[in-house]
């Protein structure tokens, strides 16, 4: 969620509501906390992007006592909301080249003040592609050594070609979602798949994820996929048909209530540690081997089981995953079958069989290289 402070005329609670782009809200911390966490990280080897709410502010906001021609304004000259669902926001107007200005120049405040690595756009289809251009531009040319990582929540073209290096799968998304309640076919995850990477520019990436704030607010994966093996199952070929995976706080520790992002949610962090591992053990794998992100692929046809091969450079992977919560068997291809193959989690080497049977939302994965 966003950091900065939050608005307090017409609030209905939402983080998204940014009252000043330069300041960290109170009830998150202070700058130097803010520090304190991405020097940390660094020491880690993570990044930290902040979550940029660009295309509008909170009403209490300085611009619109200030500069109220930066909004968007009706015919007698009230400013007025995004939508008639986003009441609690005032709209910028992109027309203004010194609004554009002032916004480059705070994002530009984080990266020098905070030392972030990059920003998580915030409904970013709705923002001129212009703007992106510009801001992007400058954002990644501060520094000759410095990488910034901009994730475009939407699905525009326009943003990646703009300068964005990764944006939302939504389509895929629904498509999984609907496998999992039994109204999809698992071909339709392979056809989204191909379809949402058939225009993506080289080096550009798709976001790939089984939930969200927006879908945890509704519902946990926990109830979306069937359970917590269902849960994990899908976030498996998630993970393995390609792109980048996102892990949204709560999926990890399989937390099956909803997460409101206008009101704190407890959670147990402690509960579950299996399955944190699990989750843990899943990204190493995806991360050690490229196949999964950047490979082509190859799907084989099955009722219930995401049955799929991925090729990058000489490294091979073979995925299966049952997405129903009934046994079945799998009749494996005979190319599949030449040479051995290792099981990523047991390191073994294994000869595949002509059939291999699932348990209910069972996967299995193997690699060879």
């Amino acid at each position: 969620m966003p950091i900065n402070e939050m608005g307090v005329e017409k609030s209905v609670g939402s983080p998204y509501c940014i009252k000043d782009y330069t300041a960290v809200d109170p009830e998150y911390g202070t700058l130097s906390d803010l520090r304190t966490l991405v020097e940390r990280a660094h020491a880690l080897n993570m990044g930290v992007i902040l979550d940029w709410v660009p295309n509008h502010t909170s009403w209490d906001h300085a611009w619109i006592r200030e500069h109220k021609d930066w909004y968007t304004q009706d015919e007698e000259g009230n400013i007025v909301a995004p939508n008639e669902a986003w009441t609690d926001v005032a709209d910028l107007n992109f027309d203004s080249a010194e609004m554009q200005r002032a916004m480059i120049d705070a994002m530009k405040y984080w990266i020098y003040e905070a030392n972030i690595d990059g920003f998580r756009c915030d409904a970013a289809d709705k923002v001129p592609a212009s703007f992106w251009r510009e801001a992007i531009g400058e954002l990644k040319h501060m520094q000759q050594t410095r990488t910034v990582l901009m994730l475009a929540e939407g699905t525009s073209l326009e943003n990646l070609k703009a300068g964005f290096d990764m944006d939302y799968a939504w389509d895929y998304l629904a498509r999984i979602k609907e496998v999992y309640s039994g109204k999809g076919a698992v071909s339709s995850l392979f056809v989204s798949h191909q379809t949402e990477y058939r225009t993506v520019p080289a080096g550009k990436r798709k976001l790939r994820f089984i939930t969200n704030h927006d879908e945890a607010a509704e519902n946990s994966p926990f109830f979306l996929y069937g359970g917590e093996r269902g849960a994990v199952s899908a976030f498996v070929l998630t993970t393995c048909i390609g792109g980048n995976p996102l892990i949204y706080s709560t999926q990890e520790v399989g937390y099956e209530g909803k997460v409101s992002f206008f009101q704190p949610t407890a959670v147990d962090w402690g509960q579950k540690s299996y399955l944190a591992d699990e989750y843990r053990k899943i990204i190493e794998v995806c991360s050690e081997y490229p196949a999964f992100a950047q490979g082509d692929i190859q799907y084989f046809s099955h009722t219930q089981v995401a049955a799929f091969y991925k090729l990058y450079e000489r490294q091979e992977a073979f995925v299966l995953v049952n997405t129903a919560n009934s046994r079945t068997q799998v009749s494996i291809d005979k190319n599949m079958r030449t040479e051995a193959w290792t099981e990523v989690f047991t390191q073994k080497s294994e000869q595949l069989d002509d059939v291999i049977f699932m348990e209910p939302y069972e996967y299995r994965i193997w690699v060879r290289r």
